[in-house]
């Protein structure tokens, strides 16, 4: 098994007998609150799991598993770099995937800035 850095990972295609992306409002708050506390608070590495990758003969790298947390990863990532390049990452042809990677990025701008909204502790 080899271990990457969300950066350090190439572009995937998600196969047709794939589940649409159905992450919720309430996936995407938990794995931001896991990051935060995680990467921020404790300042310790955060794994996230393992993805299951089968490459084909043409050279197709298709997501079999781990489409879901990716997926919100890279809508974070676009949030933190301000790119339009998602497209680069993954194709997803579903309309309820494209209705929820919407909804879950506008949730991940929102959790952002409250973040940087809110009162700072004062000793």
């Amino acid at each position: 098994m080899e271990v990457k850095k969300i950066e350090q990972l190439d572009s995937y295609v998600i196969p047709d007998y794939q589940r649409p992306y159905k992450w919720r409002k309430e996936n995407v708050l938990q794995l931001l609150e896991d990051l935060f506390e995680n990467s921020f608070v404790r300042n310790v590495t955060y794994r996230v799991g393992s993805l299951i990758v089968h490459e084909d003969d043409k050279g197709i790298k298709n997501l079999v598993d781990g489409q879901q947390r990716l997926t919100t990863f890279a809508l974070i990532y676009k949030f933190l770099n301000q790119s339009n390049n998602f497209s680069a990452l993954f194709s997803y042809n579903h309309t309820l995937s494209k209705n929820n990677i919407k909804y879950n990025f506008e949730q991940i701008v929102i959790w952002f800035n409250s973040k940087n909204n809110r009162p700072q502790k004062t000793t």
